[in-house]
Formats: structure tokens, C-alpha cells, sequence
């Protein structure tokens, strides 16, 4: 049990954060409720001296009178914490959800407007957070009414150049705003291009799609990450992909003109997850631009990934993988990773009958 106490006070960084709360709160007096093996432990390594303790709390002594323990910390039954005239109640359990609703019930008959902290579990995301859960939401609610939406801009071009804010919902385009700073950049006649497709963007990202656009449809764009950026050509037809610029910052996808996307198209900047070096730590999966040219024919089921370059002219044969740069224009990619398969190559979105009086 020593070691999960330990286990448990390291990985939640209890040290540190004692440090902070007695520093902000030293001249406070604080009860701390919970005598349990948590508690004993961090008094054995740390003790709680930098706090102006003046009691301790907890159910197992709830038949006891007021005395002294062996820690020489004056003992009040839960039903008597007021009498300590706490300003704060440090709550030192692994486990605090039980103790919430009674004790906020509690303080706020008594009238008491001490403070209440617990050590959480989930540290990484709420250090010492405060119990009053209701005051928290608010607070978070009041800081994302504050900050997310802020300075979001779609524009709309026309045929002059003219570039005016549009406010108006896209039929058959979904964008949503995730923070700030996000601009979006279609030209007029896209506004009747889309279908079940949708845009996200987290902080200061750029999307833009030149004219004309061809057609866009069932496809998702994801800019989830800061400073994100998507660029695509004139006539970008695209018909059912699903592209991730995500998890990382700062990466972008540029696309060329007279690009054809078919179904079922992944594209990702990032892995996600880190792959690293054990021996020097360094990272070596960091995220990528990818770069597509122009006239370039995604066939069904490809996945571009992150440092992917494919030149101008080029066919990516259905369900081939891309994780590198290409140099030759004017190729077929195929494969699980892709290659070379064909050179001196060109294509067109005629079908082969159609295509010239040669066809047989």
C-alpha cells in the first residue's frame, strides 16, 4: 500500500501543489479533512508545517470528544468544523466524491464560507480544484463565452475580387469555430458547391478554396489544431474525404489546381502519438506539410500522410498509401507504401470513349 500512496502522490504532483496552496494561503487557517494513509504519508514526507493548521476532520472519529492526536492537530467531528473557524478545508482523500454533497450541504447551513480544495485524481487537468463544481462550471463557461468565437470571418469573393464578410448559413456546409482568430475564404459561386460536408477550426487557421470549384461533397476539414492551414486551387472536385490537420500546430495542406478527389481519401499531417528515441529522447514521428500539385487524380481509398509532396500530373492509384516526397511529374503512384509504377503519364476527367477519335 506504501508504494500506490507514493505512486499516487508522485504522479499527481502533490508536492508542488502544497507548495503553491500554503504559499497563496499562508496566513489562512486551514483544517484539513482526512487522516488516512494519504494524509499520513504526505506528512511523512513532506508534512503540512508551511500550513496554518488549525484541526483535522474525518468520520473515524466521529464518536470521539475534541482532542489531540499524535500528529498534535486538534480533532473536530464533521458535524463541528465550523468551530475550527476554518478559512480553508484542504480535503486529503484519493477518493472525494462521497464527501462532496455532505459537506457542501453542511458548510453552506452553517454559513460558513470557507474554502474547499481537494487533491484530485485527475491533476493534469484541475489541480487543486475548488468543490464548489457549480462556481467552476460557471467560470469556465464565463472564460469560453470570453475567449472561443472571437474574430471568426467567413468571406465570400466575387467575380471582381471583391472580398465581403458573409454571415449567412452555406447550405450543405457545416463550419464551426472551436476558438479564434479563424478565417475562411470561398469564392460566390462555391456557395452552391457543397453537400454534407463540414469545416472546424480551432485558433488562427486559414482555409481558403480558389474559383471555380467543381464540386464538394460528403467531406470533412478538420484545422483542430493552432495555425492550421488549408489551401485548395481552382477547380477542386472533391467527393468524399476526410482530412486532419490536427494535433499538432502550425502544419498546413496546400493543394493545386484541377485536382480530382474520390471516396473514401484520408489525409493527416500528424500521427497523433509520439514515436521517439529511447536514447536521446528526440522526437522522430513530428507532424509535416503536406504539398499536392496540380492536376493531380486521388483515386478511392488513398491515404496521404504527413511530409507527402506528389508533383504536378500525377495519378495515385485506389488504396495506395503516400508517407514521403515525390519528384517526377507526370507518374502513377501505387502501393502500400506507394512508388512508381508508371512514368510519362497524363490524365483527364473525359471518359476513354469520349476522350479523342482514337479510342477503340
Amino acid at each position: 500500500m506504501t508504494d500506490s500512496i507514493e505512486d499516487f502522490i508522485y504522479k499527481n504532483r502533490i508536492k508542488k501543489q502544497l507548495d503553491r496552496l500554503s504559499e497563496k494561503y499562508k496566513d489562512k487557517r486551514v483544517l484539513i479533512y482526512g487522516t488516512g494513509k494519504l494524509f499520513q504519508k504526505i506528512k511523512e514526507l513532506y508534512s503540512f508545517d508551511n500550513f496554518n493548521v488549525v484541526g483535522v476532520s474525518d468520520v473515524k472519529y466521529y464518536d470521539l470528544p475534541e482532542l489531540e492526536t499524535e500528529y498534535n492537530y486538534k480533532i473536530y467531528t464533521p458535524d463541528k468544523i465550523v468551530k475550527a473557524k476554518p478559512d480553508i478545508i484542504l480535503c486529503c482523500l484519493q477518493q472525494y466524491s462521497s464527501v462532496l454533497p455532505s459537506l457542501k450541504f453542511y458548510l453552506r447551513n452553517k454559513n460558513c464560507n470557507a474554502k474547499i480544495f481537494f487533491i484530485s485524481q485527475n491533476i493534469k487537468f484541475c489541480k487543486f480544484l475548488m468543490l464548489n463544481i457549480t462556481k467552476y462550471i460557471h467560470e469556465i463557461k464565463k472564460h469560453l463565452v470570453q475567449n472561443i468565437k472571437k474574430n471568426n470571418t467567413v468571406y465570400i469573393v466575387d467575380d471582381f475580387g471583391i472580398k465581403t464578410e458573409y454571415n449567412k448559413k452555406i447550405r450543405g456546409l457545416n463550419i464551426s469555430f472551436l476558438g479564434s482568430g479563424n478565417t475562411i475564404i470561398l469564392h460566390e459561386d462555391s456557395l452552391s458547391k457543397f453537400k454534407n460536408t463540414s469545416i472546424v477550426c480551432k485558433n488562427n487557421c486559414s482555409f481558403s478554396i480558389k474559383r471555380p470549384v467543381k464540386y464538394i461533397s460528403n467531406s470533412e476539414f478538420y484545422l483542430s489544431a493552432d495555425n492550421n492551414v488549408f489551401e485548395a486551387g481552382a477547380n477542386f472536385y472533391c467527393i468524399g474525404a476526410k482530412i486532419c490537420l490536427t494535433f499538432e500546430p502550425n502544419l498546413s495542406l496546400r493543394i493545386g489546381s484541377n485536382c480530382m478527389f474520390a471516396e473514401k481519401l484520408y489525409i493527416r499531417t500528424s500521427d497523433a502519438h509520439t514515436v521517439y528515441d529511447m536514447a536521446t529522447g528526440r522526437i522522430i514521428n513530428k507532424g509535416q506539410d503536406i504539398n499536392i500539385g496540380n492536376k493531380v487524380w486521388l483515386g478511392y481509398n488513398t491515404t496521404i500522410l504527413k511530409g507527402a509532396v506528389i508533383p504536378d500530373n500525377t495519378i495515385v492509384a485506389s488504396n495506395s498509401l503516400v508517407n514521403k516526397p515525390f519528384q517526377e511529374s507526370n507518374t502513377i503512384l501505387a502501393g502500400i507504401p506507394a512508388k512508381v509504377v508508371k512514368t510519362g503519364v497524363n490524365w483527364d476527367v473525359k471518359q476513354p470513349s469520349l476522350f479523342s477519335d482514337f479510342y477503340e
